[in-house]
């Protein structure tokens, strides 16, 4: 079926490989660096990013958390579902999301999805609401967590961080 063939397409190697040469040619390593040095990972800054590097929020974004050396993340959710993620090497030798998994209501995009009201800006949300692998002195820490809305597509950009 073309959904098939679509997820098939979505999941390839060459996709992948394809979406890092983009990246790469787009948003630079070095100038990437540069331009996000010493920012903390907020929608307001993937955005000047994304406008500078003339890229869409979620590849920016992406681009961000892969060269991070902080624990940070972006989060794709739609219909109350974890749809996908990707972390910085700090963030997934520490935590782990459920892909394809149910948003929890202690969520900032779960508690949208189940008809709560969007915050103005980050939030503080427990980190086993994101997380089933939460190290042991981890546990009663939190992520500061923001979203972009995305309305058209139904969607939520959720960029995770630690305080």
């Amino acid at each position: 079926t073309e959904a098939d063939m679509v997820a098939s397409y979505k999941n390839s190697v060459e996709e992948g490989e394809a979406n890092s040469f983009a990246a790469g040619l787009l948003m630079p390593s070095a100038v990437f660096a540069r331009r996000s040095d010493n920012s903390v990972l907020t929608v307001e800054v993937v955005s000047d990013l994304a406008t500078y590097f003339r890229t869409s929020f979620t590849s920016t974004a992406i681009r961000y958390v892969e060269t991070s050396s902080e624990p940070c993340a972006v989060v794709m959710s739609s219909d109350g579902r974890l749809r996908w993620w990707r972390g910085s090497q700090e963030f997934e030798g520490r935590f782990w999301l459920d892909a394809r998994s149910m948003l929890s209501k202690n969520t900032v995009a779960g508690n949208v999805f189940a008809g709560g009201s969007r915050p103005r800006g980050a939030e503080e949300v427990d980190i086993a609401a994101w997380s089933d692998r939460v190290p042991d002195d981890e546990e009663d820490s939190v992520f500061i967590e923001e979203c972009l809305f995305i309305d058209r597509y139904g969607q939520i950009v959720s960029l995770l961080r630690m305080p």
